[in-house]
């Protein structure tokens, strides 16, 4: 009996198994799907970066494919604003992300304007449905889903008069036009609110980032607190409210956490980075695992924090004390 023609079938496929376990052909990323995403945001500020961050990490890191990024920032300027919408839709990104209302209803209009449905994720978004870019939080009904900023001014009061229980004389600074007039609902929340708690509001409502110091400086020496929403004219300009603030000894109390970094006596609001990171895993449900955007629920954050800026607290009259820092901590807020 031949015993070499088992002996040489036997060598053949060892040679086959060898070859395609260690000659597997390599993956060619030449080839390989890509994919072009627009970020647009409507001012340069910390907090948009720690979005922009979030969003571009959580991708990078959690997608199936090549993604390429491309910031547009309107700086604060309505006309640019409106122009840079123009262009990223005219450019056909496979996915448009969107910080705040402004970007994403001026994207929202002019994509139904011009009969175009390209997916968009927006973040940071305060009632959209009210905002009229979605039909509902369950399901938009177009092209849109995204991340819902949700306000819990009750709860912001509070935590400023267990901080300040003294305060008193209250100066709402915002820009009533931003996000399509929604200020002046929170506005009058607020002022509801701040009477139940005997707080008397007045209002300096600023249209531009250079109106703010000559707005906001009359009211100086009859306020003992500031309060700001998270629009980005007031945000961009947080230096000159910083500014007053320290020379007038007058609390600053913003509304987001970045603002605290730069000089807010205290801040309150959510970690930045995490809208970013929700928003990314949105984005990756449409491209990766091919979901459209109506198909995904709008979700929500809710988790806040208070941060303390020990550095310009004397400054701006707010006396706390070691147990009251120590206890901030042990719920989660922030001390610097």
């Amino acid at each position: 009996m031949n015993t070499r023609i088992p002996l040489i079938i036997i060598t053949s496929i060892i040679g086959i198994i060898f070859i395609f376990y260690f000659f597997k052909p390599i993956k060619n990323t030449t080839t390989e799907q890509s994919y072009r995403i627009a970020i647009f945001e409507p001012a340069t500020h910390p907090a948009m970066d720690e979005i922009a961050q979030g969003f571009t990490d959580t991708i990078q890191k959690n997608g199936l494919f090549h993604y390429t990024f491309k910031r547009y920032n309107a700086n604060g300027n309505k006309t640019l604003l409106r122009a840079q919408a123009e262009d990223i839709i005219h450019n056909n990104y496979d996915l448009i992300m969107t910080i705040g209302s402004d970007p994403t209803y001026t994207i929202y209009e002019l994509t139904t304007k011009k009969h175009l449905t390209p997916p968009v994720v927006f973040t940071a978004v305060s009632d959209p449905v009210n905002l009229g870019i979605i039909a509902s939080q369950t399901s938009s009904g177009n092209h849109l889903t995204g991340i819902e900023e949700n306000n819990n001014f009750e709860d912001q009061l509070n935590q400023l008069l267990v901080l300040k229980p003294d305060t008193k004389n209250m100066l709402l600074v915002y820009d009533p036009v931003i996000k399509t007039g929604i200020h002046e609902v929170w506005a009058q929340e607020v002022t509801q609110l701040a009477t139940q708690k005997n707080i008397t509001i007045q209002y300096a409502k600023v249209f531009h980032t250079n109106e703010i110091q000559a707005k906001v400086q009359p009211f100086m020496q009859n306020i003992d607190t500031i309060l700001i929403f998270t629009d980005h004219t007031t945000v961009a300009g947080i230096d000159s409210l910083i500014t007053l603030c320290n020379r007038y000894g007058v609390t600053l109390y913003a509304s987001d956490l970045n603002s605290g970094d730069k000089g807010a006596a205290i801040s309150y609001g959510m970690m930045q980075y995490d809208f970013g990171a929700q928003a990314g895993k949105l984005a990756l449900e449409i491209l990766d695992h091919h979901k459209k955007p109506k198909d995904i629920p709008i979700a929500e954050t809710t988790l806040k924090r208070t941060k303390i800026n020990t550095a310009t607290a004397h400054k701006q009259a707010l006396n706390i004390s070691i147990s009251q820092l120590n206890n901030i901590k042990a719920l989660g807020g922030i001390v610097q």
